[in-house]
C-alpha cells in the first residue's frame, strides 16, 4: 500500500470536511504534514487521514484544515479529528467515503 492508497480498514472510515463536531466519541486528532513523502493533493490528505483514523478504530474523520503547499512547505497540510460514531448517527451525518468505495479517485490516486 502506498501513501496514496486507502487501506482495507480505511474503506470503512467516512469523512466530513469543515469544522463540525458530531455527536460521537472523539478518539484523537490527526495531522498530515510535510513528511518524507509530502501529500501531493487535497484528496491525498483525506486518504491519509482516513488511513490514520482506521488505525485508531475510528469510523469518521472530520477534516477541518486542508491547505495547499506554501513557500515553506513542499506538500499539502491537513488537520482533523477522529471519531467513533454509532452507525445510525454516522448515516445521518451525510459523510462521504462509504458509498463510493469503487471510485478510483477515492481508493487509489494515480494507479489506473
Amino acid at each position: 500500500m502506498t501513501s496514496r492508497s486507502l487501506s482495507r480498514q480505511a474503506r470503512h472510515v467516512a469523512y466530513l470536511e469543515g469544522d463540525q463536531e458530531p455527536p460521537c466519541k472523539l478518539l484523537d486528532k490527526v495531522e498530515v504534514a510535510d513528511e518524507f513523502q509530502p501529500a501531493e493533493s487535497h484528496e491525498e490528505v483525506v486518504i491519509r487521514m482516513r488511513n490514520l483514523a482506521a488505525k485508531q478504530a475510528g469510523n469518521l474523520v472530520v477534516v477541518f484544515e486542508n491547505k495547499p503547499p506554501t513557500g515553506d512547505s513542499s506538500g499539502f497540510h491537513g488537520r482533523g479529528r477522529v471519531y467513533q460514531c454509532e452507525p445510525d448517527v454516522l448515516d445521518g451525518l451525510g459523510a462521504k467515503g462509504l458509498k463510493d468505495k469503487g471510485n478510483d479517485a477515492e481508493a487509489v490516486l494515480g494507479e489506473q
